[in-house]
């Protein structure tokens, strides 16, 4: 499966899930989509994200971030940003997209953001 969720600040894991991210961008074969939080509303953003990197498993990875504070301060302010639940994250580690929920809940904004992530 091409996805990842990470533990809660209060699950075990917790401690190592800034590392284990950082391992999952730093991977120049994959494009990535990163879902952050955990309102009711991302759960419909989280399975478009999950379906379209279904797609194509071989090049793209689905990471759930239930939880942010578990992230660095330095993985926090590249990737959290206001409004917006999912960040699309380019083969070079760079953010490439952000979606807001609703953006995220559509397989045509969710597989733009997954083919800009494939060339950068």
């Amino acid at each position: 499966m091409a996805s990842t969720t990470l533990p809660r600040s209060a699950e075990a894991g917790a401690a190592d899930a800034a590392t284990r991210l950082q391992q999952i961008l730093d991977d120049p074969t994959k494009a990535k989509m990163l879902v952050i939080g955990e309102s009711p509303g991302v759960d419909g953003a989280l399975k478009t994200c999950r379906e379209a990197a279904e797609v194509k498993a071989s090049i793209r990875h689905t990471v759930w971030i239930p939880d942010a504070s578990v992230l660095s301060n330095a993985q926090r302010a590249l990737l959290v940003q206001s409004g917006k639940v999912a960040v699309a994250v380019g083969l070079s580690g760079n953010v490439v997209k952000t979606l807001t929920q609703i953006e995220a809940e559509q397989d045509i904004f969710v597989d733009i953001a997954f083919l800009e992530a494939e060339i950068q």
